[in-house]
C-alpha cells in the first residue's frame, strides 16, 4: 500500500462510532506522520507536497489544516515524535542491561538495527531527512544526534578503556553508522540492512582496549597541544611536501575565472580540490606501508583543511550551497578515501568486517564536519592523530593502532628536534 499513492491507513469509521474528539485527533495526527514519513522517504522533503501526505494518510485537507499549519509543520512534529521513539526504544533497551557494557553495547545495536527494519521510512526520515527541511529540522537532528552520542559515551564509559573513550571517537561512532545505514535504506538496498546493522556492533567493539592504563597514557600524550604550523612542518624529512604545502595554502593559478560569482566559487573549490590532492597523494606515495601511508594521508588532509578554512567548509559544511557539482566533488573524494580504506581491509589478518571501510570513512568524515562546522580548524593537529587511531583500529586492532600511531609520534619529535 501507498507506493500508488493509495492510503496507507484505513480510515476510521464514518457516523458515529462512540470515539472522543481527542482520541480520533491521536489518530489522524499517527497517520499524517506516517503519511509524511513514507512520502519524505520516497520522493524527499522538497518534492513531498500536502496532498501526497493526506492521500496516504487518507485524512482529508481540512483535517490536515485544522491540525499543522503546513507541509513544514507536520513535518518538525513527525520528526519529533519518531524520533523521540526511536531513541527511547533503543535507551530502554539498554537500560535492562545494568552495568553489564558488552550488552548493553549489543542491545543498543540490536534495538537499532529493530528501528530500521520495522520502521523504514521514520527511520530514513530522521536519520537524513533534516537537513532539506531547514534550519529548524537540522537542529531537531543535531538534538536527536547529541542524545545518541550520549548514550554511547554511557555505554563505553563503563568499559575498561573507560576514560581513553573521547567525545571524538563517540562522535565518529555515530558518523559511522550513519554512512552504513544510509545507502541501505532505499527501498532496493533493504535487504543489506540487517546484517550491516550487525556489523555495526562489531565494528564498534573495535575501538575497546582492554589495555586501559596504557591506552589513557597514550591518549594524553597524542592530545598535547600542537599548533598548525607544527603539523605543516612536522612531515619526517620531506622539505618537497613543505614546498607543495605551501604553495597549495597560497592558492594562486592565473587563468581567467567565469563572472558569476557562484562559478568563481565552484572554480576556486575545484582549483583547492586539485590541490589538495595532489599534496595527500605525494605524502602518501612516500610511506612504506599501508597503515602509514594512511595515517600520513589523514594527517596531510588535515593540514590543508588547516591552512584552506574556505575548502573545508564548502567540502564538509556547506556542501548544498554553492550548487550540487561541489558535492559530487566531495562524493568523489569520499570515495577515494574510502577505496583507500578497503586496501587495508584485504589487507587485514584475520579479514575484516565488509562494512569497515565504508564506517571508518563515515567516522572520519563526520570527525572533520563538526569541527569544522564549529570553526575549530586550529585544532586539527591534535585531531588528525585521534583520526588516525579511528582509522586504522578496525583494521590493525587496538593495541597495534596506538602503537602504530605512539611510533609515528615519536619519529615526527625527532624529525622536528633534528630541523630545530
Amino acid at each position: 500500500m501507498g507506493s500508488n499513492g493509495t492510503s496507507l491507513y484505513g480510515r476510521l469509521p464514518s457516523g458515529p462510532h462512540g470515539l472522543d474528539k481527542a482520541t480520533v485527533a491521536s489518530n489522524q495526527r499517527a497517520r499524517l506522520y506516517g503519511g509524511m514519513a513514507h512520502s519524505v522517504a520516497l520522493r524527499g522533503y522538497q518534492a513531498t507536497s500536502v496532498s501526497d501526505v493526506i492521500r496516504l494518510a487518507g485524512v482529508s485537507r481540512t483535517t490536515f489544516y485544522e491540525l499543522f499549519a503546513n507541509k513544514h509543520d507536520c513535518f518538525l512534529a513527525a520528526y519529533e515524535t519518531m524520533s523521540y521513539r526511536m531513541i527511547k526504544n533503543i535507551h530502554g533497551s539498554c537500560r535492562s542491561c545494568g552495568g553489564d557494557w558488552l550488552r548493553a553495547l549489543n542491545s543498543a545495536f540490536d534495538a537499532l538495527r529493530a528501528e530500521v527494519m520495522c520502521e523504514t521510512s521514520a527511520a530514513r526520515m530522521v536519520i537524513f531527512e533534516a537537513p532539506p527541511a531547514g534550519p529548524d529540522a537540522i537542529q531537531r537532528s543535531r538534538k536527536v544526534r547529541g542524545v545518541f552520542e550520549h548514550m554511547l559515551q554511557q555505554i563505553l564509559s563503563l568499559s575498561p578503556a573507560g576514560p581513553a573513550i573521547s567525545c571524538t571517537l563517540v562522535k565518529a561512532l555515530t558518523g559511522g553508522v550513519r554512512s552504513v545505514l544510509h545507502p541501505r535504506l532505499y527501498p532496493g538496498n533493504l535487504p543489506e540492512l540487517d546484517a550491516a546493522t550487525y556489523e555495526l556492533a562489531l565494528w564498534a567493539l573495535a575501538y575497546h582496549a582492554p589495555e586501559a592504563e596504557a591506552d589513557r597514557k597514550l591518549n594524553h600524550c597524542s592530545t598535547q597541544s600542537r599548533s598548525n604550523s607544527e603539523l605543516l612542518g612536522g612531515y619526517p624529512s620531506s622539505p618537497q611536501a613543505r614546498a607543495l604545502a605551501r604553495e597549495c595554502a597560497q592558492g594562486g593559478g592565473s587563468q581567467a575565472r567565469p563572472a558569476g560569482a557562484r562559478d568563481v566559487v565552484i572554480d576556486r573549490f575545484h582549483e583547492a580540490a586539485e590541490r589538495g590532492c595532489r599534496s595527500v597523494d605525494w605524502i602518501a606515495e612516500q610511506a612504506p606501508a599501508w597503515p602509514t601511508e594512511l595515517g600520513e594521508s589523514i594527517r596531510a588532509l588535515a593540514c590543508f583543511i588547516a591552512v584552506n578554512p574556505s575548502f573545508g567548509r564548502m567540502s564538509f559544511a556547506e556542501i548544498s550551497k554553492p550548487g550540487p557539482e561541489i558535492g559530487a566533488r566531495t562524493h568523489e573524494l569520499f570515495g577515494e578515501f574510502r577505496a583507500l580504506l578497503e586496501r587495508g581491509r584485504e589487507l587485514s589478518e584475520p579479514p575484516r568486517s565488509a562494512i569497515a571501510g565504508e564506517a571508518v570513512a563515515g567516522a572520519v568524515w563526520e570527525s572533520i564536519h563538526h569541527h569544522v562546522s564549529l570553526g575549530r580548524t586550529h585544532s586539527f593537529a591534535e585531531l588528525s592523530e585521534e583520526l588516525t587511531y579511528i582509522a586504522l583500529a578496525p583494521f590493525t586492532g587496538s593495541r597495534e593502532a596506538r602503537r602504530l600511531l605512539s611510533q609515528r609520534m615519536g619519529s615526527s619529535r625527532q624529525a622536528q628536534s633534528a630541523v630545530a
